[in-house]
Parts: structure tokens; sequence; C-alpha cells
């Protein structure tokens, strides 16, 4: 049997070592817009949805992105001004949220993390985990695969 590949893209939400985020947004647009990969809504309605950037602001809490940044979450973003760990925090709040996000109609299946922490230090690391627990525990039952190549990932 085929599944269509749009179908399955959304039951998957992905974090890489080297992860991308649009220039010239706020924090909190850029992780609103793991709501757009979850539900397939249009950017402007998501911009909008004050439950979605409630999501993105707890996502922003649990990594330690908005503490991190001079001013906050609404602190626009420059490429040139992010460290990797920065950037790796802005990539799991965003699949946080499009966990956070899907619909219980077409839920996020699974969430993969490939090196998703290896520019984070271990305290950091560890509320990472204790995030994506949470997010788990609010009753979105997602499996997590985690490549990693330090012993504490996992």
């Amino acid at each position: 049997r085929r599944l269509p590949a749009r179908w399955l893209r959304r039951r998957f939400a992905t974090v890489a070592q080297s992860c991308g985020w649009l220039p010239g947004l706020r924090v909190r647009d850029n992780l609103a817009l793991g709501a757009v990969a979850a539900t397939g809504a249009d950017v402007q309605s998501v911009a909008c949805d004050t439950a979605i950037h409630r999501r993105a602001l707890e996502a922003a809490a649990a990594t330690g992105i908005t503490a991190a940044r001079p001013g906050g979450d609404d602190a626009v973003l420059d490429p040139d001004d992010l460290s990797g760990g920065e950037r790796q925090r802005l990539a799991l709040a965003r699949a946080f949220v499009r966990v956070a996000s899907a619909s219980h109609t077409a839920p996020v299946a699974a969430l993969v993390l490939d090196e998703a922490t290896s520019a984070l230090d271990v305290e950091t690391e560890r509320r990472i985990q204790s995030a994506a627990a949470t997010v788990q525990d609010a009753g979105q039952r997602v499996t997590t695969v985690a490549v990693a190549h330090r012993l504490a990932t996992g």
C-alpha cells in the first residue's frame, strides 16, 4: 500500500545537528512555524493564533532559547548572531511546538533527533530531555528516536 508523501511527512518531526531558521523573524514567530508544519495551516493564521504562540513560548522557555537571547521571545533572529547551541535549541523548541500543535486526527508519530543536542552542554541537554518528557505527558504520545555520539544523550 502506498502512503501519500505529504501525509507521511506530517507524521514526523525531525531535528538535525545543523538546523535552519528564518532570519528577520522574532524567536516566537520562528517557533510558531512548527505549527504550520503540524496543522497545514497558513502562516498568517498561525501568526494570529494565541494558543500556538503560548505553546511556542512554553517550548522556548523549556529549551532556554529565550533566556539566552537579549530581548527574549521578541528578539529578531540574525543568522550571524546565533551560536550552534542556540540554533539547536531553536530547532528543538520548534519541533516541540509541532508535536504539541498536531491534531488528534493527524498526530506526530515520531520525533527524530539526529545529533540534535551535540552543541549543548550536559545540563541544557537534561533540561531538553525533561521538556520532551513534558510534551509526552501532555497527552501527545510520540516515539522519540535519538541518534547521538555522546553517551549521556538518550
